[in-house]
C-alpha cells in the first residue's frame, strides 16, 4: 500500500485481504467436504436398493429383480467414476494444505506450550490451532465415512435374497460384489488416505515435531 493513503485506509485493505482469503479457503473447503458427504449419502441410497430385493410384503408392487440390479450395478459405476474425478481434482491441493496444516499445527502448538501466557497472541495462536485441528477432522471424518459406508456394498449385497434369483441375476450380483470389494478412498494426493486413523496419524506427528522444538528449545 502506498505511504502517503491513510492508516485507516492501509488496515481496511488488509483486512479485508485476510478476509477474502480466508472465506476463499473455507469455501474451497466446503466444497470438497460437500462432495464427500453427498457420495456417502449415494453410497447409503445403494444399499437400501438392495431391501427391494428381499422378500417383499404383499401390499408392495413387484419388481424385475435383473432390471433392478442392471441399475444398480450402473448406479454404482457412476459413483466410482465420481469419486475419481473429485480425488484426482483435489487430491493435490489438499495434499499441500495437509502438509501446511501439520507444520502449522506443529509450529503454533509449539508457541502455545512456550508463550501460553494468556496475551492476545497466545489466544489468537489458540485459535488458529483450533481451526487448524477442525479443517483437518472435517476432512478425515467425511472421507472416512465415505469409505466405511462404501465397504458395506458387499454385504448388502450379499444379505439380499439372491438364492432364489435366477443364474442371470446372480451373475450381475457378482459383478456388482467384484467392484464393490474395492472401497470409496479419498486421498491427499495418492499418499494418504482420508481417514480418522490418518487424522491421528497427523497428530502423533505433529507432537513429535513438537516434542523435537521443545527440546532443541530448552537446550539454546
Amino acid at each position: 500500500m502506498p505511504d502517503f493513503l491513510p492508516h485507516i485506509l492501509q488496515s481496511l485493505y488488509k483486512g479485508l485481504g485476510v478476509a477474502l482469503l480466508a472465506l476463499e479457503t473455507t469455501t474451497i473447503d466446503y466444497l470438497n467436504i460437500s462432495l464427500m458427504g453427498q457420495i456417502c449419502m449415494h453410497l447409503k441410497v445403494l444399499n437400501l436398493a438392495f431391501d427391494e430385493l428381499r422378500p417383499s410384503s404383499r401390499e408392495k408392487p413387484q419388481i424385475d429383480p435383473y432390471s433392478w440390479l442392471v441399475a444398480i450395478v450402473k448406479y454404482h459405476c457412476e459413483l466410482i467414476v465420481l469419486r475419481q474425478r473429485v480425488d484426482r481434482i483435489f487430491n493435490l491441493p489438499v495434499m499441500l494444505q495437509f502438509v501446511s496444516s501439520m507444520v502449522i499445527l506443529a509450529m503454533t502448538a509449539f508457541q502455545v506450550i512456550v508463550i501460553g501466557d494468556g496475551s492476545k497472541s497466545s489466544i489468537i495462536m489458540n485459535l488458529l490451532l483450533c481451526c487448524v485441528l477442525c479443517q483437518l477432522f472435517l476432512y478425515c471424518y467425511f472421507g472416512n465415512e465415505v469409505y466405511e459406508q462404501s465397504k458395506t456394498l458387499s454385504t448388502s449385497g450379499f444379505g439380499c435374497d439372491w438364492s432364489g434369483l435366477d443364474r442371470k441375476c446372480k451373475q450381475t450380483l457378482l459383478i456388482f460384489m467384484i467392484n464393490a470389494e474395492r472401497p470409496f478412498l479419498f486421498t491427499a494426493g495418492g499418499f494418504m488416505g482420508l481417514t480418522l486413523p490418518s487424522f491421528t496419524y497427523i497428530i502423533s506427528k505433529s507432537y513429535s515435531i513438537v516434542a523435537v522444538l521443545r527440546q532443541m528449545y530448552s537446550r539454546s
